[in-house]
């Protein structure tokens, strides 16, 4: 048996949205027989303990988030083991150019670089799309990195950001100013979120500009080429 204890002055549920498996996580009275691993409970609510010879068979549902117990928040369930079985690379050498600025445009990517089998996108070379699929829910760690190409001077802005399911992920945006220079006319883009992702929930990326002479675009120097936008996920729990 592991037992997790509540300290002072927490609150809990008794019963946990979420759970597969209801034997693997119950509430249970306090007891000097628990032994190790209580330090406090709570009066009247008890702690809350699982059995550990239950992972095996529960599909990664009984390992708990102590934290959103603590807030009487619904648990996360997470794999045995924790996070970073799903992964994926995404990529396109395809120059992305807006048509009009102040307008969004979806990234759209090519190749799927390698991954595991359960985040997907149908596009390829020729035929590009906007659309990641992540089939199993949990945080995932998306990193995006591109290249802001201009040539007619001055300074231009670009934004970029996460949309979930058709919807803009708040406070993924991020704007970078891209300054003119005769060599190499671009400035590196690197941005990273952590995105509460749903089963089978659709991924995009974003991104705007304010004149159409800025475009996201693949560079080479000394025999070594970048992609021109590429993507990475992994789950982190």
């Amino acid at each position: 048996m592991s037992y997790l204890s509540l300290p002072s002055g927490a609150v809990a549920r008794p019963l946990i949205s979420g759970v597969t498996n209801a034997a693997g996580l119950r509430a249970v009275a306090p007891s000097a027989s628990f032994g190790q691993g209580i330090t406090t409970v709570v009066a009247g609510l008890g702690a809350f303990a699982f059995d550990t010879a239950s992972l095996a068979v529960d599909n990664g549902t009984t390992v708990i988030k102590p934290n959103d117990i603590l807030v009487g928040n619904p648990g996360r369930w997470l794999a045995v083991g924790g996070g970073g079985a799903e992964y994926a690379q995404f990529y396109t050498d395809a120059q992305q150019i807006a048509a009009a600025s102040g307008t969004t445009y979806d990234v759209t990517w090519e190749t799927k670089g390698f991954g595991s089998a359960g985040i997907t996108c149908p596009g390829v070379v020729g035929s590009p799309n906007a659309s990641i699929t992540i089939g199993t829910e949990g945080v995932y760690n998306v990193r995006v990195r591109t290249q802001g190409a201009q040539t007619l001077g001055g300074v231009m802005v670009l934004r970029m950001w996460c949309e979930l399911n058709g919807t803009d992920v708040a406070g993924t945006m991020s704007i970078w100013q891209i300054p003119y220079a005769t060599i190499p006319n671009t400035q590196g883009v690197h941005v990273g979120w952590f995105v509460d992702v749903p089963a089978s929930g659709v991924l995009k990326v974003k991104w705007a500009v304010d004149n159409t002479g800025l475009s996201l675009a693949q560079q080479n120097y000394a025999g070594v080429t970048s992609r021109a936008v590429a993507i990475e996920l992994n789950k982190v729990s």
